[in-house]
């Protein structure tokens, strides 16, 4: 439904203000998508519902099939871009904001029955690589995502923009008890594989040759790493071969090299 906005201090977008507190925003139960891509992803799956759009008028004629896709009742805001930057408070050149509901995650017993490979993040409070890991998983072939109650909200503003709508697709869980929940994998079929820097780790090319067949590969946070609770629980550590001198690789690299070794089912 295109409606036609004229001043920036309109009632009606009123929830597209506080675009960086994400706090309330969570109180609110919603959460933003940015960006014409992103919004097209927001639209297409049903998970999410939209609750209302903000665009430019070029945004608007670029995606009509996008609004084909949404509920009739669903309002779409039309005004210029002076006005989207004044409304959001800040330059927002992608031209294209959604306000979507939030919806519980889909909990652990339903992670485990969406397929063989799992990602399991503890303590991963970087959101551009929160972002990055969901659109890594989703590309090399992740069933669904595990998170630590540390980690970061998948749902934040710019790590749905990062993933580019990954995390609207991807499923993802976070565990209520760390790491018992690992133990809880174990006992669901799933070998637990952590992806491990030190020395000692076993070449993960080594181990990708006689991986089985339900891997939960974990990886740890960009600082401290994998937890030793986490270490002590692993039925394996595996390491990536790197050049002499490099210690380590960004957390969503990471995950991108291990799940193409392991052949992550796509």
């Amino acid at each position: 439904m295109r409606i036609e906005v004229h001043c920036s201090m309109d009632d009606r977008l009123e929830t597209f203000r506080d675009v960086r507190d994400a706090v309330r925003r969570v109180e609110r139960g919603q959460f933003l998508v940015e960006g014409r891509r992103n919004v097209e992803v927001l639209a297409r799956q049903l998970r999410f519902p939209s609750r209302a759009v903000l665009v430019t008028p070029a945004a608007f004629e670029a995606m009509g099939e996008t609004w084909e896709r949404l509920s009739p009742s669903v309002p779409i805001f039309v005004g210029d871009k002076r006005l989207v930057n004044e409304v959001v408070g800040y330059d927002m050149h992608r031209g294209c904001l959604a306000v979507a509901d939030r919806r519980e995650d889909v909990g652990l017993a339903e992670l485990l029955t969406l397929g063989p490979t799992l990602l399991v993040a503890e303590d991963l409070t970087d959101i551009d690589n929160v972002g990055s890991l969901f659109r890594n998983g989703l590309a090399l072939g992740a069933d669904g995502v595990l998170l630590s109650p540390r980690c970061s909200d998948p749902l934040y503003r710019k790590s749905v923009r990062v993933s580019m709508g990954a995390v609207l697709r991807l499923p993802y869980a976070r565990a209520d008890a760390w790491p018992g929940d690992l133990v809880g994998l174990r006992a669901a079929g799933y070998a637990i594989v952590a992806l491990d820097p030190l020395e000692d780790a076993e070449d993960l090319d080594a181990f990708a040759d006689r991986a089985p067949e339900r891997v939960a590969l974990v990886l740890g946070s960009e600082g401290g790493g994998l937890s030793d609770a986490v270490r002590e629980i692993a039925d394996a550590r595996v390491g990536i071969r790197m050049s002499r001198g490099v210690d380590s690789l960004n957390v969503a690299t990471a995950a991108a090299v291990a799940l193409q070794r392991l052949g992550a089912r796509l």
